[in-house]
């Protein structure tokens, strides 16, 4: 939820999960049952298996890298994690998750790409044709700030304006 521009984040988003109110649950779970300080962090045995499940999920997408996304069908299928549990709560299911992984998929909505020094930006790729026939290819990189809304906006407009012609 805090890599906002991740396309975990717009699934949640486009699904009308709200992070205050995620972040207030998993609070309340927390709070409920006080844990000592963790002085160390060492993956348990859950975080690895979310994280082998996110794998799994990237390579079922036939994708080259594990994102978000995958990420948050992986916390999903971990049912007696808190993630897991919260989440349902917030009435989000795993069905409805992938539903709209690929409908972002389908959009070419892609995973927000960071590096050392960069910041964080998203990516979207049109294949379109010319007046012609001949295939055009426009990747659009967005720079931070912009909402998937802008994103989709924008991308709209630039295949409106090449399909018209």
């Amino acid at each position: 939820m805090r890599q906002e521009d991740g396309v975990g984040a717009a699934v949640l988003k486009n699904l009308g999960i709200q992070s205050a109110a995620v972040r207030a649950a998993v609070d309340g779970i927390m709070q409920a049952s006080p844990r000592a300080v963790i002085e160390e962090i060492v993956p348990t045995a859950r975080v690895k298996r979310v994280i082998e499940r996110a794998f799994e999920e990237a390579r079922r997408d036939n994708s080259t890298v594990v994102g978000t996304g995958h990420l948050l069908v992986a916390l999903m299928l971990e049912k007696d994690g808190i993630a897991a549990q919260v989440l349902r709560e917030q009435t989000l299911t795993i069905d409805s998750v992938r539903v709209e992984l690929k409908r972002l998929e389908d959009a070419e909505v892609r995973e927000a790409v960071s590096g050392v020094g960069r910041p964080p930006i998203l990516l979207r790729h049109l294949d379109l044709a010319d007046e012609h026939g001949k295939s055009i290819t426009i990747d659009i990189v967005f720079p931070p700030g912009y909402s998937e809304q802008q994103c989709t906006e924008v991308a709209s407009r630039i295949q409106s304006a090449v399909q018209a012609r």
